[in-house]
């Protein structure tokens, strides 16, 4: 499958906008994991109905489109409740960003695994040069608000000088790389699903669906509360669900349709580089210089993933 410039340039926006999103999750986030996601989504998947409605009122796949989006909405109700709660324990846009950015590995295995689908040489190296990017950004010492369960460190010499490398995971890292692979299966999904469905129609039915599960829970365990709403996540919960989900996921689909899954996986997650600048710019997060380092090694990979195989003649 040879990746369409334009389908490139549409997952890039998508991963832009999501990234962003991760400072205003940690901000709005505060107010109750399901109670942000719930209102979050909902706002996502209501604001879309316009659209179905100028766009897709008469459409021939609409029943399709419905049901793959309410399986879809329940593996983002995982994936998105994950990340919430990874980024609540850890307070860092930018570990959130790139903790979630594990799925780049993920996907390739799942999609070989569910659809059989062949993923070139170029795509697997690129996957694995990310990986190595994402573990120099944790060897990095990212800011986390929790203690670390798991804390070692590497010492080694090189030019005559002495130098240390440290790793640490937390539970809230832990909770991230499991959205990550949740994540993975959600990419993987509508890459099967893609050809059949309205994106629109399909959009609008994960999100009310996953806002839905998610509202209906936060009722039973969490205080809600529209002073809170309104004072504290307004802002982050319009971002979140406009922005992030009824535009950013919507522009996910249509990318994804130009794009092999594993392709789509890499360039999606560079918005782990956004959401470090995001926690940069808006919360004065900082990455240590080996981190910095990481996000180059990542960046490689992505590219080295975009070079399509030569075919033997």
């Amino acid at each position: 499958m040879r990746n369409k410039p334009a389908s490139v340039a549409i997952l890039f926006l998508t991963a832009m906008i999501w990234g962003f999103a991760f400072t205003a999750q940690v901000v709005g986030g505060k107010i109750g994991i399901f109670y942000f996601n719930g209102i979050r989504y909902l706002l996502g998947g209501f604001a879309l109905i316009p659209v179905i409605l100028l766009f897709e009122k008469n459409v021939k796949n609409g029943r399709t489109s419905l049901f793959a989006g309410i399986a879809a909405g329940i593996i983002m109700f995982v994936a998105s409740n994950l990340q919430q709660l990874g980024l609540n324990i850890t307070e860092s846009p930018g570990k959130g960003g790139f903790l979630t950015a594990l799925y780049t590995v993920f996907v390739p295995v799942i999609a070989r695994i569910f659809l059989k689908k062949k993923t070139s040489k170029n795509s697997y190296l690129g996957a694995f040069i990310a990986l190595a990017g994402l573990f120099m950004i944790l060897s990095g010492n990212m800011s986390s608000n929790e203690a670390p369960f798991f804390d070692t460190a590497i010492n080694f010499s090189l030019f005559g000088k002495t130098h240390e490398i440290g790793f640490s995971m937390g539970f809230g890292d832990v909770v991230l790389i499991l959205c990550g692979l949740a994540f993975a299966f959600h990419i993987v999904f509508i890459d099967y699903f893609n050809p059949k469905i309205s994106p629109v129609r399909f959009s609008s039915a994960q999100f009310i669906t996953c806002g839905v599960i998610s509202l209906i829970i936060a009722l039973f365990t969490e205080s809600i509360s529209f002073e809170d709403l309104k004072n504290t996540a307004l802002v982050p919960i319009l971002y979140s669900g406009l922005m992030s989900t009824a535009v950013a996921y919507t522009l996910q689909i249509i990318g994804q349709r130009g794009v092999h899954p594993t392709v789509s996986a890499i360039i999606l997650s560079t918005e782990s580089m956004f959401a470090a600048l995001g926690g940069a710019l808006l919360l004065h997060e900082r990455l240590t210089a080996i981190a910095y380092a990481g996000c180059a090694v990542m960046m490689a990979g992505i590219f080295i993933a975009n070079i399509p195989s030569k075919k033997k003649t």
